[in-house]
């Protein structure tokens, strides 16, 4: 009897434990974040998802009232630090990731065994900026025109060498569809980050540069490197006199930049709604959208949805792109 006794004392005592302890746990849960989260830029500085990223991180720090840390973990064309969230890093909302379009759809579309699929391995969040890909040169160069580099490379087929972040990202990709429209070759020679392409493009260690025009904006802008041409729809505000891709090759696809904030799969739907809501807070912000433009970049809000349908229809075109230039592996 005294058996009976102590036993329904301890289960009474083990259910009054669950009754405390759930509630808490829940309520954690909900008011996502309560410390600090890490942002995984997966390139070195000076890029776009870095200098873009570091914006959009320091406004969500000051909405959401917890510091969001970006964190560059360079290597692969994005994909040690995409691979880290997507595998290695907790599923818990406190490890994000800040990627471009090349790396999350382009690049991955090259390997045989990708470390990830956008799609299946991540949540997408937001689009946070777009921002068009643009050829440059250094100031000096004898190529003044993109006309210039046109004529150059159809006299010296596969000479000319271009500085890109990567093989089969967004840059590399715009320039493969400028060698379809004008029946050119050129070499490219992939970096880490778009810091190095602009580097190496200033030191003359390559003829022209492709790369996000937040990674350049600033030289061209000052004269230090003299941009030949955008893969915007539109002219670039900031830079009115540089042409576009579109009015020398109009039958082309020409991709347009964006860098895009992830969560690793699995994560609980109500740090995503945290998130997405919190994005979209800060996107729609005049503050926000000052700074992304003060870099040359542009920001346009789509829902998860939308995000979602664009992945989709890039990856598509990108596909067949990577397909017919033979730069699968697969």
């Amino acid at each position: 009897m005294l058996s009976l006794r102590r036993t329904g004392i301890l289960f009474m005592a083990l259910v009054l434990c669950l009754i405390l302890v759930l509630p808490s746990v829940s309520c954690g849960q909900d008011k996502y974040p309560t410390k600090g989260v890490e942002l995984v830029i997966p390139w070195g500085p000076g890029g776009l998802s870095d200098v873009s990223g570091r914006i959009f991180a320091h406004e969500l720090s000051k909405l959401l009232n917890v510091t969001f840390t970006p964190v560059n973990k360079p290597g692969g064309s994005g994909f040690v630090g995409a691979n880290y969230v997507a595998h290695h890093a907790k599923i818990d909302g406190y490890s994000l990731l800040a990627n471009t379009q090349g790396s999350m759809i382009m690049a991955a579309l090259t390997l045989p065994d990708p470390p990830f699929d956008v799609l299946r391995d991540f949540v997408p969040i937001c689009i946070f900026t777009f921002s068009p890909s643009i050829l440059f040169v250094r100031k000096d160069s004898p190529l003044k025109t993109l006309e210039d580099l046109v004529a150059e490379a159809k006299k010296n087929p596969g000479k000319l060498k271009y500085a890109t972040a990567g093989v089969g990202i967004t840059e590399h990709l715009n320039v493969i569809q400028l060698e379809n429209g004008a029946k050119i070759r050129v070499t490219n020679i992939p970096y880490k980050s778009g810091g190095e392409v602009v580097t190496s493009t200033m030191g003359g260690h390559s003829d022209f540069g492709s790369i996000g025009l937040v990674a350049v904006g600033n030289q061209v802008a000052a004269g230090e490197v003299r941009g030949l041409a955008f893969s915007n729809k539109k002219r670039v505000p900031v830079l009115p006199d540089v042409p576009t891709l579109l009015e020398k090759f109009p039958s082309e696809f020409f991709f347009i930049n964006w860098a895009g904030l992830f969560a690793p799969k699995g994560v609980a739907p109500s740090v995503v709604d945290v998130l997405v809501r919190a994005s979209e807070k800060v996107m729609k912000s005049q503050e926000f959208i000052t700074r992304i433009e003060k870099t040359g970049a542009s920001v346009e809000y789509l829902s998860p949805e939308d995000t979602r349908k664009l992945i989709e229809n890039e990856k598509k075109v990108a596909e067949k792109i990577i397909k017919d230039k033979g730069l699968s592996q697969k």
